[in-house]
């Protein structure tokens, strides 16, 4: 930005030049300019206040990315500092209270106006999870997902909160102390009001109805884009996110690659890393990363979620109270909810699950990861394990990060792999408990009971040879790994429990050692969380390493440690026998996919022997298809 310094008045030549232009000011004293200033550039404009502009020459380039010159025309100025190389055309009402970076290209809008005090939308309390308030996450600038969760999450420790707030407070006070900016390079063109709104460098904003008190993040490399008919208020926009085509947010944050779009509407809710959210409304949710909605008619509510993904018409509903709606969901990562899915709070599932119908009551069901939850005649039913051969899940744990569309800046520590300590624990207890459940179900029934749900008794031992399977898969594979790496697991931590801190996962002794830094003042800043953090994700394989070997001395009762050939062979010719098994049943299920009734409504119009031909044109040879060829290389 252009060194104040190198300001001066107008000389009488430059005023005179101005007014024949059709200028007017309140002051002309009050009117600074710098050496290179052209007088010729600005036409047709009023000042009022103290302004000050840079050099106009050379292009800018505008919301479009189309190459425009460097001017002042048809423009209300009040109280703002112009940089070198601006555009600022067609102003409505006006123009106040902003620092206006180089580069930038204003055109064709109604207000923007900084007022004095103003917050940018930080500090702005954000009754997430529960709308009741009590779980409440303060917006600023550099907000993550994995402090907004102990923020939230960890009531139960109010030292704990207590810094935590601070530390939120002072990113607030840093932040209000800002001037008004409207950083280089940015591009607005046709929005109706921008008022009290911090904007990061290359920001595009092109139709935005209306944007108040808020921050917008940005990096140059991939700019945040803010769309058409967009309505904004209270908020905070991370980099590399869209919000676009008359999305509709009120106290909500956007994280980091974020998309918001299509009629969306939310309010009081926290979206973090990479979530897509178009058509449907989000009320007090917390959103983690990879959170999607697609449909208009979907009701996100009250929820903590994250890798999730809601069918058409999913709905949840926290209604059933009677000292207000206090109630919450929670879905652990990689749930999906089918279309229109009824489910009333409170309910718990275990990680990857899938839920199908409407349940009028609430149930748990964390104690089944990879399950199938549905309905039938107003009864809960758990089919545990049966989403661990779905190819869909294989799949998700793939596509993830290839779908990360942040920069190199990426604010929320994420684990995408989907068989971790955190699942595979899950899976040993799991399998312990089904065993016990059906040694003491009544022999004579069907059925097992599961707090509010119910387990078929052939599902409930079905499941004790899947859980099997995949733990001893994945904790063979591993160690087979580490034998071949021979790297060292130096400082790694064991912990029996693992947590999923918003998308990080982190041994329980690893967050407890967290908690009590942040609690004692060691951790007194967002500079120092984050770096804990980083140190955490870094420390994953490590930590993963330590969990593996202790479990396959538990569980298989082999010595980690011990990497003689007879071993080695001994656990390789075991993982290539559940390897095999595990692909086949997760092929079994992909070729569904391409099964004769996938086949119907094929070849309209010809023969049935035309049927093929016109599914293989369009589908493919199931042999063919990438991830099927992947997985039989696997085997």
């Amino acid at each position: 930005m252009t060194d104040s310094g190198k300001y001066s008045k107008l000389t009488d030549k430059q005023v005179a030049i101005l007014i024949k232009h059709g200028c007017t000011a309140e002051d002309w004293s009050n009117i600074f300019v710098t050496e290179e200033f052209d007088a010729y550039l600005v036409s047709n404009s009023a000042f009022s206040g103290v302004v000050r502009i840079g050099a106009l020459s050379g292009e800018v380039t505008d919301a479009l990315g189309n190459e425009k010159p460097s001017c002042i025309f048809n423009a209300v100025l009040k109280n703002c500092t112009i940089d070198d190389n601006c555009r600022i055309v067609n102003i409505g009402i006006h123009i106040s209270g902003y620092h206006i970076g180089k580069g930038v290209c204003i055109e064709n809008v109604g207000t923007v106006q900084a007022n004095e005090n103003a917050s940018f939308g930080c500090g702005t309390q954000v009754n997430v999870l529960n709308e009741a308030g009590g779980r409440q996450v303060t917006l600023f600038e550099g907000l993550t997902a994995q402090f907004a969760y102990m923020l939230c999450l960890h009531r139960y420790r109010p030292k704990l909160i207590e810094k935590l707030q601070e530390i939120a407070a002072e990113c607030v006070k840093s932040s209000k102390a800002k001037p008004a900016v409207i950083a280089d390079g940015t591009k607005i063109s046709f929005a109706r009001e921008i008022i009290d709104v911090n904007i990061g460098p290359s920001t595009i904003i092109r139709g935005a109805s209306s944007l108040i008190n808020g921050t917008i993040l940005c990096d140059p490399e991939l700019p945040t884009y803010i769309g058409a008919d967009v309505n904004a208020k209270d908020f905070i926009i991370a980099e590399y996110a869209t919000l676009d085509t008359a999305a509709v947010i009120e106290k909500v944050y956007v994280g980091q690659g974020c998309k918001v779009a299509k009629h969306f509407t939310a309010e009081h809710s926290l979206f973090f890393a990479n979530s897509e959210l178009y058509g449907g409304e989000a009320c007090s949710v917390f959103a983690g990363p990879y959170t999607v909605t697609h449909h208009k008619s979907s009701l996100l509510i009250a929820g903590l979620l994250s890798f999730f993904n809601a069918g058409s018409g999913a709905n949840q509903s926290n209604h059933m109270y009677r000292l207000g709606p206090v109630h919450e969901g929670k879905l652990m990562r990689g749930t999906k909810t089918g279309s229109f899915t009824y489910m009333l709070w409170p309910s718990l599932t275990g990680p990857f699950s899938a839920v199908l119908g409407k349940h009028g009551q609430p149930f748990d069901s964390s104690s089944f990861p990879f399950s199938k939850i549905y309905n039938l005649d107003e009864q809960t039913y758990i089919v545990p394990a049966i989403q661990l051969e779905s190819s869909g899940t294989l799949r998700d744990g793939r596509k993830w990060p290839n779908r990360d569309k942040r920069g190199k800046n990426k604010r929320d520590a994420i684990s995408f792999e989907v068989m971790t300590p955190y699942t595979v624990s899950m899976i040993l207890d799991a399998h312990e408990k089904l065993k016990k459940m059906i040694a003491q179900a009544d022999p004579s029934s069907q059925t097992i009971q599961s707090d509010e749900a119910l387990i078929k008794r052939k599902d409930a031992e079905r499941a004790v040879k899947l859980y099997r399977r995949n733990a001893e898969l994945y904790l063979i594979k591993k160690t087979l790994e580490y034998h071949a790496d021979s790297s060292s697991n130096a400082g790694g931590v064991y912990s029996d429990y693992w947590a999923d801190i918003a998308g990080l996962l982190i041994p329980k002794t690893r967050l407890e050692t967290l908690w009590q830094k942040i609690e004692t003042g060691e951790i007194c800043s967002m500079e120092h969380f984050d770096a804990e953090i980083r140190l955490a994700q870094q420390q994953y394989e490590n930590d993963q390493q330590k969990w593996v070997k202790e479990k396959l001395r538990q569980i298989i009762n082999v010595d980690p440690e011990d990497r003689s050939p007879a071993t080695v062979k001994k656990l390789t010719e075991r993982y290539k026998e559940l390897n095999s098994e595990h692909i086949q049943a997760v092929l079994a299920d992909a070729e569904k996919e391409y099964s004769q009734k996938s086949k119907t409504g094929y070849a309209l119009d010809g023969t049935e022997n035309d049927k093929n031909k016109d599914f293989e044109q369009v589908r493919g040879l199931f042999k063919d298809n990438n991830f099927v060829k992947e997985l039989r290389n696997n085997i």
